[in-house]
């Protein structure tokens, strides 16, 4: 089988959209997230945060600090459409799982995309309805 390297990225890759055509990658050292098309361009602004996960739906994206408490909700260009208060990236989850191999998805959006689940730095899980606009 022939491969073709398409382009590549500088930072770690994070997520694939749901219709495959862009990922997510985070740079690390300015602690943003950049959305990219499989030719190498930025799709739009950065991101705030350190992880995100798409919507499993729409063209939206969550991210998240894992440090802040608060989520950050935006569209696919980079419009910043609501904060959340906690993470959606559990420490302690992501840190065993790290080495037993499993990544953690239980924080994020349930698999319609009409709840987000999230963290806050005191343990509490909190469940937020969204709107289906």
């Amino acid at each position: 089988m022939a491969s073709n390297e398409l382009v590549n990225l500088a930072g770690d890759f994070i997520d694939f959209s749901n219709d495959g055509q862009h990922l997510i990658v985070q740079t690390g050292y300015d602690r943003v997230i950049i959305f990219y098309d499989f030719d190498g361009n930025p799709k739009n602004d950065k991101f705030e945060g350190l992880f995100g996960e798409f919507h499993p739906q729409k063209e939206l994206l969550v991210t998240t600090f894992e440090d802040m408490g608060i989520s950050h909700f935006y569209d696919y260009s980079g419009n910043l459409l609501g904060e959340f208060p906690g993470s959606v990236f559990d420490f302690q989850e992501q840190f065993w799982h790290e080495f037993s191999g499993y990544r953690d998805k239980a924080l994020g959006f349930n698999t319609d995309g009409n709840y987000l689940l999230t963290l806050d730095k005191n343990g509490n899980l909190h469940l937020w309805k969204l709107d289906r606009s």
